[in-house]
């Protein structure tokens, strides 16, 4: 085979094809001639017997080559058993290609179940890792609030407990002013104008009385509210 080149770059793509092409057109090979009809119908009413031997096939086969005729030639016998001949072909070769189908259909079955079995395969691990990435930036999350939580629980018990130190002292430095007795007079109340000053001594007594329910009321808030912090602790 000669190929004709052009050595131009601009023709590159159009060069290789043509090599590529004569590459391939090299490998052909022709054939053997396909026989005619009336030949084909020779050969199949000539079967082979399964003990000849090589050279009166070939003779059988020179012969059905060399014969050309009209299919006329044949009498009706004959042409019902070319017929019962080309039926047990059809259906042999139907069964042949019913078992290729089968066969293809299984391989390409197996081949696509592969495909699937390796696609839910890479699902999952991609679903694990997503689930994995998930886990562990909710985790962060809830650790950063429980710090967060805990620092505002600490900062409030700490200013709770500055509070109930203060209000203690406070109450303690208020016990001790009522506990100390307030020092008698020498010498009692002169009545001025003829009006006793008796109602002084009352007035002290009530406000006495006041200081103490309010320092009770305040001792009752400072509990509760120790009984509240340290149920949050324990919580």
């Amino acid at each position: 085979m000669v190929v004709n080149i052009n050595p131009c770059a601009s023709t590159y793509d159009e060069t290789l094809q043509a090599l590529k092409f004569s590459a391939i057109a090299t490998q052909l090979v022709h054939g053997p001639s396909t026989k005619t009809r009336v030949a084909y119908i020779l050969s199949l009413l000539r079967e082979p017997q399964p003990h000849s031997n090589d050279s009166t096939l070939m003779e059988e086969d020179e012969d059905s080559d060399g014969e050309e005729g009209d299919i006329t030639m044949f009498d009706s016998d004959a042409l019902l058993r070319a017929i019962e001949v080309l039926k047990r072909e059809v259906q042999r070769q139907r069964e042949e290609k019913e078992v290729l189908e089968a066969t293809i259909r299984e391989q390409v079955f197996s081949e696509m179940m592969e495909v699937i079995c390796g696609m839910e395969k890479d699902f999952s691990q991609t679903l694990e890792t997503e689930r994995a990435l998930l886990e562990e930036r909710f985790e962060d999350k809830i650790n950063n609030l429980q710090k967060s939580l805990r620092r505002y629980y600490n900062q409030e018990i700490e200013e709770r407990d500055e509070q109930i130190v203060a209000l203690t002292a406070a109450l303690e430095k208020g016990g001790v002013a009522l506990a100390e007795p307030a020092p008698l007079p020498l010498f009692p109340p002169m009545a001025l104008g003829g009006v006793s000053e008796g109602p002084a001594p009352r007035r002290s007594q009530r406000l006495a009385s006041t200081t103490t329910g309010e320092l009770s009321r305040v001792r009752a808030e400072l509990d509760q509210c120790r009984a509240e912090l340290l149920e949050k602790k324990q919580g």
